[in-house]
């Protein structure tokens, strides 16, 4: 899924590009990534949701429809068995690489100044970004199978990996324990309402591009 000058759209082949050294591709890999895939994709065969998936759905549901609140948060310090820390890695890795210049098939997330930065320094020292934190809605109402490249989604850089929703958001509360990765910067959402709307966007603007008729067809729409 591509994003540019306020539309999103499929484009016929993925958007790849080599920007990192191999030392920083695998360091990525090492902490976040892998863990990312292991605990939030799913695998051949599996007939069960990922285990990221499940641990959140048991935790914010239940709590969800007894609130009949829309959106029903939960930090990190409650989950300790999820690694939020490497969950943050992976997100802020998502989109340090949205605001890299170079890419082919993709226009570059503009940050204000300093973010860049920031987030280089945390991706390299373990420097948690002051000021911000990381919203991770999953798609609890909807199946989804896509994987949207950082951008602006009501004004918050945004993207999209599989059932999970990142938003890398602006609050004043997360201005210390920059260090401390047992409070790492990170909540878990349920929202209907956003979860809906963004998987909506979505297929949206698969729908109004050019695919295979397989694709038009498939019963689960896919943004790659």
């Amino acid at each position: 899924m591509m994003y540019t000058k306020g539309t999103s759209f499929k484009i016929g082949r993925q958007i790849t590009q080599h920007l990192l050294c191999e030392k920083c591709e695998l360091r990525f890999s090492k902490n976040g990534e892998d863990y990312f895939a292991k605990v939030a994709m799913p695998t051949a065969g599996q007939d069960i949701p990922p285990f990221l998936f499940r641990i959140l759905r048991l935790s914010l549901i239940p709590l969800w429809n007894k609130m009949g609140a829309v959106r029903l948060s939960l930090g990190s310090g409650l989950y300790p068995e999820i690694n939020s820390h490497a969950l943050y890695y992976y997100a802020l890795s998502m989109f340090w690489r949205g605001g890299v210049p170079g890419w082919s098939n993709y226009q570059q997330i503009e940050y204000e100044n300093g973010l860049m930065d920031a987030m280089k320094d945390f991706l390299l020292n373990g420097n948690y970004i002051e000021n911000y934190f990381i919203r991770v809605i999953p798609s609890f109402w909807t199946d989804r199978y896509s994987f949207v490249m950082p951008r602006y989604r009501k004004g918050i850089p945004f993207f999209n990996a599989y059932m999970f929703d990142f938003y890398l958001e602006k609050d004043c509360k997360f201005s210390s324990n920059r260090e401390n990765k047992s409070k790492t910067p990170i909540i878990y959402t349920a929202d209907s309402v956003e979860s809906v709307q963004s998987h909506l966007e979505i297929t949206t603007a698969i729908n109004a591009s050019k695919r295979s008729k397989n694709l038009q067809t498939a019963k689960n729409l896919i943004s790659w």
